[in-house]
């Protein structure tokens, strides 16, 4: 009787234990939430709290944004029954080998009439230190058109139904000569093109880099966000360390 007993209880505990093999979240999913409304302008807003942002940069981030958009509104009249929606949301990205955590912070506009819209930002830590792309990859001499090239020919694979004119426009490289290498003065009329633009919202994982782009910017507004990955293989030649 005592040996069914001890057994009972032997696999009553077995049964409560974790299984191993479930994955487990590298940083416990805290956030927060404003809720701010003035006139026919509302704005929700959720951002995380983040182990490894120290210095409150997504917060930060977050109430500039509002601000920002507090501001243009005061120079947008709408009428009194028409409504601007503003929603601020997330998505957070993973490299534990590297110790990087990533944020992409969203922000949705909608006037009761218009077109949904939608901007976006990143957030990137490495030892809760905040990070550019500059600190991963190398864009000495012509280093940064050359990942914007890949960017374009990943986006056209990654999306078939991809518009490579309006698409290399956003990413400048329409602006090129028929070397490939210089600007064109007849399309381009400037000092220069900062292709190094086109690689500031970026999040890390294990199997490369995502570049993101709001709506409008590389395809139609009705497509929403542009996301393009680079495999660390195809950015191997680029890489820092």
């Amino acid at each position: 009787m005592k040996f069914f007993l001890l057994l009972s209880v032997f696999f009553f505990i077995f049964s409560c234990r974790k299984n191993p093999n479930t994955p487990q979240n590298t940083e416990t999913a805290i956030y927060e939430s404003i809720t701010d409304s003035s006139g026919n302008l509302i704005i929700k807003a959720k951002y995380p709290v983040s182990a490894q942002d120290t210095a409150n940069m997504i917060k930060k981030l977050v109430n500039m944004i509002i601000s920002q958009e507090k501001e243009s509104r005061e120079n947008i009249h709408l009428p009194k029954a028409e409504n601007l929606h503003v929603s601020i949301d997330y998505e957070e990205f993973d490299d534990p080998k590297n110790g990087i955590k990533s944020y992409l912070i969203k922000k949705q506009s909608k006037a009761d009439k218009e077109p949904e819209t939608t901007k976006v930002w990143t957030v990137v830590f490495q030892n809760q230190k905040e990070i550019e792309i500059e600190t991963l990859l190398d864009f000495s001499g012509d280093f940064d058109l050359q990942v914007t090239k890949l960017l374009s020919q990943n986006a056209l694979k990654q999306n078939k139904k991809a518009d490579k004119n309006m698409l290399d426009k956003g990413l400048g490289l329409y602006y090129l000569a028929a070397d490939g290498e210089t600007l064109d003065p007849k399309k381009f009329h400037g000092d220069g093109y900062l292709f190094a633009s086109n690689l500031q919202n970026f999040v890390v994982e294990d199997s490369g880099f995502n570049f993101y782009f709001g709506s409008g910017e590389i395809a139609p507004h009705s497509e929403g966000v542009q996301k393009i990955h680079l495999t660390r293989e195809q950015l191997k030649p680029f890489l820092r360390r």
